[in-house]
């Protein structure tokens, strides 16, 4: 009797349980009906021409996923004509060799079904992180229908970009989330980069994506070692007295023309030459500026021109290194020009040594 009793009230907890999901569901689709109308339409559209989805680009990633399977990770191009035996590293291999699977699995059919889940679930997670940060349904639908005119050309075919999609949503989320309430989740987008760089070059792309929503909190908990750090907009009404000021313009300046530098060298678009040489003017100015905030009569060490020759040098020691390690611009030119202001520092260093033996009396001057 035990036992009846126990599965007549779970069985009533069941029934009682499926009205409620269905009164949620009915309130979902109430509020966000037009959304689910367009991404549905959107979804019926890409399906239904999913026979001429396979071109060009598709055939390619099959046949290097093929080549791949049978004989490893190319070091020379074997598959072109006018550059067939060149050196290359084929940075797309896991996209390439995880489509040739499908296709092994279930043919062309899967692999086009796959791709179609793949672009769809990048506009949902899209979709999904704009009603959750506040915007309405409606916004969100009238958003949504050039995106989606714009985004259907670039995403109709199927090609190693298609595993690019939901990365970006999935990169984007959490930079967002993290925005807003930080935490260590935000370190999931490396093993996400990391996956994306073996997927398709737009991986650039989830990079400045990541290392700008990171700059932008670091600028903003910069604030925090203020009294008040609501207030922090005033610092700039001091820009013609005061250094610090000066520091905070000229970086702010700086981090926001690096993003459009760096816009301009991935689009390939023209004027990037004189945005970078400004980018690098407001660095250099941002540098000076701090060198200028050490240099009080209060620290006689400090005070002293060696100061603002000193910091410059150091990021211009620090700043071809880090090209270097970016793999942007040539290394032998970057590591002369790295070793040579390591020399200037090194020079800068011991004249330093020099005078503050000098000033103590150790050593005599000639």
């Amino acid at each position: 009797m035990a036992r009846l009793r126990s599965r007549q009230m779970s069985s009533e907890q069941a029934t009682a349980a499926q009205p409620a999901q269905a009164s949620r569901v009915g309130a979902f689709l109430e509020e966000n009906g037009l959304v689910v109308i367009v991404l549905g339409a959107f979804a019926i559209v890409l399906v239904l021409a999913l026979r001429k989805d396979l071109v060009i680009d598709g055939w390619m990633a099959l046949v290097s996923g093929r080549w791949i399977a049978h004989h490893g990770l190319p070091t020379h191009d074997a598959l072109t004509v006018w550059t067939h035996g060149r050196r290359w590293v084929d940075q797309q291999w896991l996209a390439q060799i995880s489509l040739y699977g499908l296709w092994r699995l279930g043919g062309v059919k899967l692999a086009l079904l796959i791709h179609a889940l793949l672009v769809m679930s990048g506009l949902v997670g899209a979709a999904l992180i704009a009603r959750s940060h506040g915007a309405t349904p409606r916004s969100v639908t009238w958003v949504a229908i050039p995106v989606l005119i714009a985004y259907y050309p670039v995403a109709s075919v199927m090609r190693p970009q298609t595993f690019a999609f939901p990365l970006f949503a999935a990169t984007l989320w959490l930079v967002l989330a993290d925005a807003r309430h930080p935490s260590r989740r935000v370190f999931l987008t490396l093993p996400l980069l990391v996956l994306w760089a073996n997927l398709h070059g737009s991986v650039l792309l989830g990079a400045a994506l990541v290392s700008l929503g990171v700059g932008g909190l670091a600028l903003a908990a910069a604030t925090f070692h203020l009294g008040r750090p609501a207030h922090a907009y005033r610092a700039l009404r001091m820009w013609r007295r005061s250094w610090l000021s000066r520091e905070v313009l000229a970086f702010a300046a700086f981090s926001h023309v690096a993003a459009v530098y760096a816009g301009l060298l991935w689009l390939q678009l023209p004027g990037s030459v004189w945005v970078g040489g400004l980018t690098v003017l407001l660095g250099l100015a941002g540098v000076t500026a701090s060198a200028c905030i050490y240099r009080v009569p209060a620290r006689p060490a400090w005070n002293t021109r060696y100061t603002l020759l000193q910091f410059n040098l150091t990021a211009a020691t620090l700043g071809p290194l880090f090209a270097a390690a970016a793999v942007a611009g040539a290394n032998r030119w970057l590591a002369i020009a790295a070793a040579s202001m390591a020399g200037a520092q090194a020079t800068v260093f011991a004249s330093d040594v020099g005078l503050a033996l000098h000033g103590a009396g150790l050593v005599k001057a000639p």
